[in-house]
């Protein structure tokens, strides 16, 4: 997720000064970043990260005990199964 204080300060500063199209472009996203509401997302929770890890030989590689260990997966993936390790059930 973004800080969309930081978005919209940062699109000001890359305004600068702009006129015209250029103006009403950056304008635009700038209106448009702060009409989003403000909890827009979910937390995503990486494989190495997940209680249905299970790293093999390498720390960044590993399998998924939820999908019956069929996939070799990199520790930064995600699925939307997704269940924090230690997270309260």
């Amino acid at each position: 997720m973004i800080d969309k204080g930081k978005a919209v300060d940062k699109l000001q500063t890359l305004k600068g000064d702009a006129k015209g199209l250029e103006a009403s472009v950056f304008n635009a996203c700038i209106k448009g970043i702060k009409e989003m509401p403000e909890d827009d997302g979910i937390e995503i929770v990486r494989c190495k990260e997940c209680e249905y890890w299970r790293s093999e030989f390498l720390e960044d590689y590993g399998k998924c005990d939820m999908h019956c260990g069929l996939f070799e997966l990199s520790g930064n993936d995600f699925c939307s199964y997704g269940k924090k390790r230690g997270a309260d059930k």
